[in-house]
C-alpha cells in the first residue's frame, strides 16, 4: 500500500457527504457520538474539522445557542453554506487550520468528528491538541469520534459489510496507513488516516492544557433493525471517542 499525500477533501467533498448516508453513520457514529456530546441548550460550540456541516447542524437543532464550524477544507465549507442558505439555522461557517496559534475566540464545547487521526507524527499530534485546547473556554470540554488505532490488533477486520474496506500496512508504527474505503454502489470515497499509539491522544490533549481525559467505546442504536449484524462494528471497533475536560 503505497504512501500518498494527506487527502484533499477539496477533491472528494462530494463522495464523502453521500458517504454520510450510509446506516453504520447513522446507528453507530451519529448515536454514540451525540449521546456522548450531551446536552447542548444554551451553550456556545465550535465544530472543529466540520466537514460540510453534519454536525454543525445536528448540534445546532439540539438546542446550542451559537454554533460555529470551521473545516480547512474550502470545498467541504461550501457544502455547509450552501446547506445554511437553504435551511437557515443561524450557524456561522469558515475555512480555518485547527493548528493555527495564536489568540481565538473559545467555547464552552468543542467537538469534532475524525480530526485527530490526520495527525501522521507526534509532532503534528502536539500541534492539533493545543489547537483544539486554544479554541475551548476555561471549564469546557472536548468530545471527538475518531479512528481506533486498535484497529491493526484486532481479531476481525473485514467491515464490508458495512460499506466499508479497510486496508492497514504490515505493521503498526508512528504514521502507519490506516486507508478507509468508503463504498457508495460501485463508487468508493478513499480516506487515508494514520497510526498512532492510543495513549499518544491522552498525552498530547493533557499536554495541550486539558486536565482529564477519557476513552469511550462505541453503542448502537436501539432504533437499528437486526442488532447482532452491529456486532462485529462494536466488538472490533474502527473507531472510540475522546472526551476532555478544561479546568
Amino acid at each position: 500500500m503505497p504512501p500518498t499525500e494527506k487527502t484533499d477533501y477539496n477533491q472528494i467533498a462530494a463522495d464523502y457527504v453521500e458517504s454520510k448516508k450510509k446506516p453504520w453513520r447513522k446507528y453507530v457514529e451519529d448515536y454514540s457520538f451525540l449521546r456522548l456530546i450531551g446536552d447542548v441548550s444554551g451553550k456556545r460550540v465550535i465544530d472543529l474539522a466540520c466537514g460540510a456541516g453534519h454536525f454543525t447542524r445536528k448540534v445546532k437543532e439540539r438546542g446550542a445557542a451559537e454554533v460555529f464550524g470551521v473545516d480547512l477544507s474550502e470545498a467541504m465549507i461550501h457544502i455547509a453554506q450552501q446547506e445554511e442558505a437553504s435551511a437557515p439555522l443561524d450557524i456561522r461557517y469558515a475555512v480555518e487550520d485547527v493548528c493555527t496559534t495564536g489568540e481565538a475566540e473559545q467555547f464552552e464545547l468543542a467537538v469534532s468528528a475524525w480530526l485527530l487521526v490526520y495527525a501522521q507524527t507526534l509532532v503534528e499530534l502536539d500541534q492539533f491538541c493545543a489547537g483544539v485546547a486554544r479554541r475551548v473556554a476555561p471549564g469546557g470540554r472536548f468530545v471527538t469520534f475518531t479512528t481506533d488505532p486498535d484497529v491493526y490488533f484486532h481479531e476481525k477486520q473485514d467491515y464490508r459489510k458495512y460499506d466499508i474496506h479497510l486496508e492497514l500496512e504490515d505493521e503498526a508504527r508512528e504514521g502507519a496507513l490506516i486507508r478507509f474505503h468508503l463504498l457508495n454502489g460501485g463508487e468508493e470515497c478513499v480516506v487515508d488516516n494514520y497510526y498512532l499509539p492510543k495513549e499518544a491522544y491522552r498525552d498530547a490533549l493533557l499536554k495541550a492544557g486539558f486536565d482529564e481525559v477519557i476513552f469511550h467505546g462505541l453503542e448502537v442504536s436501539p432504533e437499528a433493525e437486526e442488532p447482532a449484524f452491529w456486532d462485529d462494528f462494536v466488538q472490533y471497533p474502527l473507531a472510540f471517542m475522546i472526551e476532555a475536560f478544561k479546568a
